[in-house]
């Protein structure tokens, strides 16, 4: 995804707010055009998605965190990759504070595109979120060597 493409949706699955707005304003700070949809779970998430009836209302991106009430960052994947019109839609960065090799190996497993550890720094999330837009998910190879993005 191009960082100078004005046209870019993305959604956004994490229940915790701080997380939520840390997450909006390195995304501002980019200064890129975009349009950014945030869920407080994988429900909410899913039956946005599921509502969809033309491909303007599919995302470019979408980022999940893991742990989230109702339906989790596991089970949200689990069920837009069981969908076969979001099968191409990148699940990138399956957000969390879990750093376990048998978690990144799962997230890939299931079908994840990506997976980013949670930083502790806003310019560290900065670069990471760059690093997702800036990534042409259609056109990836995916192996666990660069499955894991880092800052």
């Amino acid at each position: 995804m191009d960082l100078t493409r004005s046209d870019r949706y993305i959604m956004l699955a994490e229940d915790d707010a701080d997380e939520r707005e840390f997450f909006q304003e390195a995304l501002e700070s980019l200064g890129v055009e975009f349009r950014l949809e945030i869920f407080r779970n994988g429900m909410e998430l899913v039956t946005a998605l599921n509502q969809c009836t033309a491909l303007e209302c599919y995302p470019d991106i979408v980022f999940l965190d893991l742990n989230m009430p109702i339906l989790n960052g596991w089970e949200t994947l689990k069920e837009i990759r069981a969908e076969e019109q979001f099968k191409d839609v990148p699940i990138i960065a399956i957000l969390t504070t879990s750093n376990s090799e048998n978690d990144k190996r799962a997230a890939f497993e299931k079908g994840a595109d990506a997976f980013i550890s949670k930083p502790t720094s806003f310019d560290s999330l900065k670069v990471l979120i760059a690093k997702a837009l800036n990534t042409d998910w259609a056109g990836k190879v995916k192996n666990m060597d660069d499955f894991i993005i880092r800052p």
